[in-house]
């Protein structure tokens, strides 16, 4: 489906500051050919800001480029480098930022990966999608980590294609362990991965994502800053930009709240005052989410009748979120966290998509009240303001949506939110029938071998 004839595709590319600025070329190695590209600048490998630029050429040079991303973030610029004690800037050179001393971000990076840090399992949970986890695997075993543990769980697969393609590819890696999850659901799946996690820190991310190389320590170092984080996120951006449908999905559940580090709890922002913690659950997205592994025993993990391969279709890491929160657990938002998720191409997936993401709103938002009906009138009262922050008559929202943002996929959303109580009572009865054939996963019970 072409929803506008004018829309081009976007070439992603990045650029570090503090390096030499290369030429951006206009075309990929299979000389595709692109009209503009979405920049992500960094400095000292974290983000600054996103910007976008024109192709107008075959390549574009530092000299034409440089002064637009001053224009657009000298301001970010400036702020981040004395944030690192360094000498802000009046024009970005083509040469990059060269400062003489050593920036504070890298000195403390260096300083905690020296000082024993901690043990870190990583979990993806997965089914039947071998090419897609092949490229994020590649990414995971390659973390600037020295500590860390990949669990990859295999979730009632329909082959034996995914442990074939571990065994063949992976097989050389000791700290990647292949465990095969027989009870259909990814919330059955990453809870037997904080049975199998060997971590004190367990960190989540899908099978559809490219992992940046500092990720698991950038969760690592958020959670050493304050013993009182319960849990950690990051920010996750698109791996590519191809269609129109994936443009769309940006604006419809952008992951990214922005590129400064966030901490929050329910006693700095209680609920009787706003809207949180209901407005700000894109924290929550275990494709980049990450927590202390004894608070998720504690907490007895996801709820298995919500999640990708549940009548509720998602929602187990929200709600979930909801539940650390509630108990009064910090949770940061940190941006050097880096995730890019390949987001679907076509349009018909978006319009089940954002069906699938209604339904899991009100299925999640009812299992919060049956297990806190103390909460029950506050989130009545709420609802008006919650419809509002959905389906874009709030500020926020109309500035994350654009002026041609199909109204179906908002009917869509608001079909899936009727839907969704009846979806999540259902499934509460398929998950009863998943212990009687399978039995309860033990949180607690021994690792395998």
């Amino acid at each position: 489906m072409v929803l506008n004839s004018d829309w081009q595709p976007a070439k992603l590319q990045e650029v570090e500051l503090s390096e030499t600025l290369p030429i951006l070329q206009a075309t990929n190695e299979s000389g595709q050919r692109y009209t503009r590209a979405q920049v992500l600048v960094r400095l000292y490998t974290i983000p600054v800001g996103m910007v976008e630029l024109a192709l107008p050429d075959a390549s574009l040079s530092p000299d034409t480029y440089a002064p637009q991303i001053y224009a657009q973030l000298h301001e970010q610029i400036n702020h981040r480098l004395r944030q690192n004690g360094l000498e802000e800037i009046t024009e970005l050179p083509s040469s990059g930022i060269q400062q003489v001393a050593e920036p504070t971000v890298l000195k403390e990076r260096a300083a905690f990966l020296q000082n024993h840090p901690p043990f870190v399992s990583v979990a993806i949970a997965t089914r039947d999608r071998g090419d897609q986890l092949h490229v994020c695997l590649a990414s995971l075993v390659n973390q600037a980590y020295p500590n860390y543990e990949i669990v990859l769980v295999d979730n009632a697969p329909s082959n034996d294609e995914t442990q074939q393609l571990v065994e063949r590819h992976y097989g050389h890696i000791p700290f990647l362990r292949y465990i095969r999850e027989d009870r259909p659901g990814a919330a059955w799946a990453r809870n037997r991965a904080i049975q199998e996690a060997r971590g004190e820190i367990l960190a989540y991310t899908d099978d559809d994502v490219i992992v940046d190389q500092h990720w698991v320590t950038a969760i690592a170092q958020a959670f050493a800053r304050d013993e009182k984080i319960g849990g950690v996120s990051g920010i996750t951006l698109p791996a590519e930009m191809e269609t129109e449908a994936q443009e769309l999905f940006e604006q419809f559940n952008t992951f990214s709240i922005g590129y400064e580090p966030i901490v929050h709890n329910i006693h700095d922002q209680p609920l009787d005052s706003s809207l949180y913690p209901f407005n700000s659950m894109n924290f929550a997205a275990c494709v980049n989410m990450a927590y202390r592994t004894a608070i998720l025993r504690e907490l007895n993990g996801f709820d298995p009748a919500l999640g990708p391969g549940s009548l509720a279709k998602s929602g187990e890491d929200t709600e979930l979120y909801l539940r650390v929160v509630m108990k009064g657990y910090s949770i940061a938002y940190e941006p050097g966290a880096i995730v890019y998720h390949f987001h679907r191409r076509d349009y018909a997936y978006l319009q089940r998509q954002t069906y699938d993401y209604g339904v899991a709103f009100t299925a999640s938002g009812l299992r919060f009240v049956i297990h806190n009906p103390q909460y029950i009138l506050h989130v009545v009262k709420l609802l008006p303001r919650i419809i509002r922050e959905m389906f874009g008559s709030s500020a926020a929202r109309k500035a994350q949506r654009k002026s041609n943002f199909p109204k179906e996929l908002q009917r869509n959303e608001m079909r899936g939110w009727l839907y969704g109580p009846i979806a999540y009572w259902r499934s509460r009865g398929r998950v009863r029938d998943t212990i009687k054939r399978f039995g309860k996963i033990d949180l607690d019970a021994p690792v395998s071998a």
